[in-house]
């Protein structure tokens, strides 16, 4: 869900940091900015390291990305680059909200590819409406650390380093789940709940221009990479048993050795438009079970 998840995810954090203590002022001007801007830039990176079965497996993915508009209006263009272990696959995505669906246009290998997902924009809004709901309870247990002034993207942004407990993280990945399960289908909730019950506090920080606008986002996401592939292998696990209760899938522990996670964001208001080509709109349409083209 290309489109809509970084602003939402922006938001969110944004929000959550607003009702803790002192600092309500800031926070809630980011909130407001980061809910209502009109377009921005952003580059996100994911760095990562596995030990597998004795063997090291490095990922690293590159995605760099325009938002423009809003609601009805709003369209997105990545440029993503993912490199596993030294093979590169890179892809174009463009995607735009249209006639109630959400729809994404891809470029593998020099070829395009289009797919439509249903989703109207009062059902985002739902979904935004929902996480103020949450905010109250999210809020109470958040403790924020103010650091010193950083240059971030040529702008002196003040760091922030929040910790949110696992309660609190789950009710995120659970608002956000509407958009992720919604385009993959099914569920993933017995996994979500392996994860977050053996979770312990999340830290990540937060960068804040001094015009209210985040200008990062830095977490470490080693503990929960290694959680998630746990869970995985153990449903894994427990699905093999049923068939061969003698030959059961091994399950991995802590093979991730490093992963972080960065988002930068810049030009909030003033990035440059783009138009969507023909050749992606006019684009064949793939093949999904869970996406009507």
């Amino acid at each position: 869900m290309k489109k809509t998840l970084p602003a939402a995810i922006t938001f969110i954090l944004a929000a959550i940091i607003a009702l803790t203590g002192c600092r309500a002022v800031t926070f809630l001007a980011v909130a407001v900015n980061m809910s209502t801007m009109k377009s921005y830039d952003y580059t996100q990176t994911m760095n990562a390291s596995m030990d597998i079965m004795g063997q090291s497996v490095s990922m690293n993915i590159k995605i760099d990305g325009t938002v423009i508009g809003k609601g009805d209006n709003m369209k997105q263009h990545i440029k993503q680059q993912a490199e596993f272990s030294g093979e590169t696959v890179t892809a174009e995505i463009y995607s735009n909200i249209s006639g109630g669906s959400l729809n994404t246009y891809t470029n593998l290998n020099g070829s395009w590819s289009k797919a439509s997902l249903k989703m109207s924009t009062s059902e985002a809004t739902s979904k935004m409406n929902e996480a103020y709901a949450i905010f109250s309870v999210i809020g109470k247990d958040t403790s924020i650390a103010k650091g010193g002034v950083e240059n971030i993207n040529n702008v002196n942004s003040t760091k922030y380093t929040v910790t949110i407990p696992a309660s609190a993280f789950k009710s995120i990945a659970n608002m956000l789940s509407g958009y992720l399960t919604n385009s993959i289908g099914g569920s993933a909730s017995g996994i979500s709940d392996d994860i977050f019950n053996n979770m312990g506090d999340f830290t990540f920080d937060c960068y804040v221009t001094p015009n209210h606008y985040i200008s990062r986002l830095s977490m470490d996401m080693k503990d929960l990479m290694n959680q998630m592939i746990n869970s995985l292998l153990k449903n894994l696990n427990d699905m093999m048993s049923q068939y061969s209760p003698s030959s059961t899938a091994s399950v991995l522990s802590d093979i991730v050795s490093s992963c972080t996670l960065v988002m930068d964001m810049k030009n909030f208001n003033t990035a440059a438009d783009f138009t969507i080509p023909e050749e992606a709109l006019n684009a064949p349409p793939a093949s999904s079970n869970n996406i009507t083209s």
